[in-house]
């Protein structure tokens, strides 16, 4: 799955480089480090022949949904399953976008611990991922979102997760965006293809609060043994603390209730 990523690269730069004409509505964007579901990003489309870089909200919302809670339940759309879902098959023919990132984020378990690994080209170029998009109206107006498509995850990836998001490269970019091609290569753009260039490290366990979205966020926590490590106050180290001393709390209120000596 894909459920955190990041983009500091300028809009100016991202339309540049994609060859897109930038909407006035991304002015003033700034560098995001922690992008979490809802988030309204800049993302990749074709209209009337012409790419536009354009704000999206992440998490799909269809036009028949009651309200945008939907949206934050479909961050992803899994490539094997996309002609069979409702919310998906008809935005697979019809509105496909690329998702602009230049890093995207993936936990790894060590130990009981977790620890966010930034997967990302060594160069720091951004890059387009497979995405989906919906058009829905109602309160409080008219809203335009995405979901990024993944699959299996390939070799150098497995160890972190099962799941990664499609990747969608130049070659196959104006296939991927051209809205009258409703027969896209699904199959071959999907597959667990290796990403030459792309390298894997730890960063903070900051990221794990969305409020937390600054550089430091970059650079990997340091080894100071599990309960030390320093956190945002609702971090794993905090709540475990919290946990022990409560535990001891009670303990000691159980045991004053009893006589001296008692065993039980």
């Amino acid at each position: 799955m894909c459920g955190r990523y990041k983009l500091t690269t300028t809009v100016a730069e991202l339309a540049a480089q994609f060859g897109a004409e930038l909407d006035p509505r991304l002015e003033g964007q700034r560098p995001r480090f922690n992008v979490a579901p809802t988030d309204v990003m800049p993302v990749l489309r074709m209209v009337d022949g012409h790419r536009l870089l354009q704000p999206l909200r992440w998490g799909l919302v269809p036009f028949w949904a009651r309200d945008l809670r939907i949206g934050s339940t479909m961050i992803n759309a899994r490539s094997e399953t996309l002609f069979e879902k409702p919310a998906f098959r008809d935005a697979l023919h019809k509105r496909r976008c690329l998702v602009v990132v230049d890093g995207v984020y993936e936990w790894q378990t060590t130990g009981g611990t977790k620890t966010p690994q930034l997967i990302a080209f060594g160069d720091g170029r951004p890059f387009t991922l497979a995405g989906l998009w919906a058009r829905w109206k109602g309160e409080p107006g008219e809203i335009e979102s995405f979901t990024i498509v993944t699959t299996e995850a390939n070799e150098a990836l497995r160890g972190l997760h099962d799941r990664m998001p499609v990747l969608v490269d130049e070659r196959d970019r104006e296939e991927w965006l051209d809205p009258d091609n409703a027969t896209v290569d699904l199959e071959r753009l999907s597959g667990a293809r290796p990403w030459p260039g792309v390298t894997v490290r730890a960063v903070s366990r900051r990221l794990g609060n969305v409020k937390n979205d600054d550089e430091a966020l970059l650079v990997e926590d340091p080894a100071t043994g599990g309960d030390d490590l320093a956190d945002d106050g609702e971090g794993p180290a905090t709540k475990k603390k919290a946990r022990k001393k409560a535990s001891a709390t009670t303990t000691a209120k159980k045991a004053a209730k009893k006589p001296q000596g008692s065993l039980f």
